[in-house]
């Protein structure tokens, strides 16, 4: 409850449950919300799909939208755990 569901290429299977996300754009352009809209944002396995510049770009307009004390919070694959699978 009281989260907002943006997801910018949206799953087949989700759509074939009608499980809409409440948004759907680009992160890595400017969001469609005025500045200090977001008292928090969750990125769960998204920044690591978007080279460097990309990503600051991101950050950047997270930073922008998040309000005063917001929080962001990200989460990314460890890369060493599949390294060491794949070895």
């Amino acid at each position: 409850a009281n989260w907002i569901n943006a997801d910018f290429a949206t799953p087949r299977w989700l759509l074939q449950r009608r499980a809409l996300p409440d948004w759907s754009f680009d992160a890595t352009r400017a969001w469609p919300c005025g500045d200090d809209y977001f008292e928090a944002i969750h990125c769960e396995h998204v920044l690591e799909h978007f080279p460097y510049d990309v990503g600051i770009r991101m950050l950047r307009e997270c930073r922008r939208v998040l309000g005063p004390g917001g929080l962001l919070r990200l989460s990314v694959p460890d890369v060493a755990r599949y390294v060491e699978a794949y070895v």
